[in-house]
Order: C-alpha cells, then structure tokens, then sequence
C-alpha cells in the first residue's frame, strides 16, 4: 500500500503566520503531539508540543519562534513501511506527506493506523461463530 492511499485533510495544517496558541489548542482538539506548518503549498516543517508547552509568548507567531522545526518527510509514492519507519523514529503522531513536486499533499497519523486497523482488521468481529456442544451421557 502506497502512502498516497492515507492521506487525509481531517487535521489542517497551520500557516506559518498562525500563532503559537492556536497551534496548541489545535494540538489539544486534535489529539496529537505535532502539526504540519505550511506557507502557500511548502512544507516549512512540523511544530512540536513539547517545544511550545513552555513557551513563554502564546501570541508570538509560529514564523517567529526560536526552537527549529522538524522536517521529516514522506511522499505520496512511498510504500507505508517507509511512512511508519519514519514516524517511530522521530517518535512522531503525524506526518506531512509531499507530491513529487515537493508540495504539501496533505498528512498521515497514527491515530487513523491504529483505527483503520481495528476496525478493519485484527479488531473485526471473526467471521465464524463456533458453538460447542457438551455430549450428554
């Protein structure tokens, strides 16, 4: 399965003129520890929670902070092994997913592997029922 077959949009990404605070109240809505940062269709790579939690100026805009950002990255064309190396070694809940121009596609997160697979797989309901008779004497 290629990377392209996972992309959502159900978490936006924020703009690099977003503020500090939204990208934490997003953070909190969406449950997730990192969010892609974009201007115009680039990547400028991914804030993380831990880098914003002490910051000490949540109006300060996200273009502005100090703290670099992650750029791990990941193009619609890779197979999801690839995705998920990447994501466990970055320790990452999200990842931003480029086009082979380079631009943001969209982005992939943990939260929808582990749903996707529960629902759909080692989570489904099996597709046999057994009943077992005891043998009267």
């Amino acid at each position: 399965m290629l990377v392209a077959d996972l992309i959502t949009d159900e978490i936006p990404p924020l703009k690099h003129t977003d503020t500090v605070e939204m990208a934490l109240d997003w953070m909190e809505q969406f449950k997730v520890s990192h969010l892609a940062v974009v201007k115009d269709r680039e990547l400028i790579g991914l804030v993380s929670e831990h880098d914003l939690m002490d910051y000490n100026h949540p109006e300060e805009k996200i273009n502005e902070l100090k703290a670099p950002l992650l750029k791990p990255i990941i193009h619609n064309y890779q197979h999801t092994y690839d995705l998920l190396k990447l994501m466990m070694s970055f320790n990452l809940t999200l990842i931003a997913v480029l086009d082979d121009k380079e631009h943001y596609k969209g982005l992939y997160y943990i939260k929808r592997l582990i749903t996707k697979h529960f629902n759909h797989g080692f989570g489904a309901k099996p597709r046999r029922s057994y009943c077992f008779r005891s043998k009267s004497s």
